[in-house]
């Protein structure tokens, strides 16, 4: 750097300025948008960071750790925060929108990992449904008509990696539903069509 006064003395000094790569910091929330009370998972996905703290953007306290789970109380979006810390210190801020919400009426909502299969379509008598997801726990299965109407209401423990349930039909009238399976927090609604 070289500096010079109003009388005209200049004098210089030499400055290193190291300039750091980005850290890099990323991580992913599963799933994106869920109703109040269902957990969302948070992954630092970062390389080599020393420290990560997440603020999930509700005014909770905030979270250290690589994996953590949150459950946001109230409808919203919220704007969840990872800080990490690597290299001499530096910083990277990521962000993910995350939308709390409860679902009105009938959506299609992709699948989060369910993949869940239903057959035939159309179905006559008896529709089969079935999925391979690890854990354990209560699916439920329901059936609402274009009014959004619930025909059909039937929960079953799942105690293995893969699922399979059987819905009998025969005292629906032919037309077009939507079936709807839950199981964890995930949750995958389909159309489905009734023949006689």
């Amino acid at each position: 750097m070289r500096v010079t006064n109003a009388l005209g003395c200049t004098d210089y000094d030499i400055i290193n300025v190291r300039i750091l790569p980005a850290t890099g910091g990323g991580f992913t929330a599963s799933p994106l948008s869920v109703a109040p009370g269902f957990p969302v998972t948070f992954i630092d996905t970062t390389q080599n960071a020393w420290q990560g703290v997440w603020n999930f953007g509700d005014g909770s306290n905030p979270a250290i750790g690589d994996t953590v789970q949150h459950s946001y109380t109230n409808l919203g979006t919220y704007n969840a925060r990872l800080i990490v810390t690597k290299d001499c210190y530096c910083t990277d801020t990521i962000y993910k929108t995350i939308i709390v919400d409860t679902v009105t009426g009938i959506q299609e909502i992709l699948p989060a990992a369910l993949e869940v299969k239903a057959f035939p379509n159309p179905a006559k008598d008896q529709l089969n449904i079935t999925f391979s997801f690890p854990g354990q726990g209560e699916v439920s299965v329901e059936l609402f008509n274009l009014t959004g109407t619930r025909l059909i209401q039937q929960s079953t423990q799942k105690t293995g990696v893969n699922f399979a349930e059987t819905v009998d039909l025969n005292h629906l009238s032919q037309g077009v539903y939507f079936l709807k399976v839950s199981f964890g927090g995930l949750e995958q609604t389909m159309k489905m069509v009734k023949n006689n």
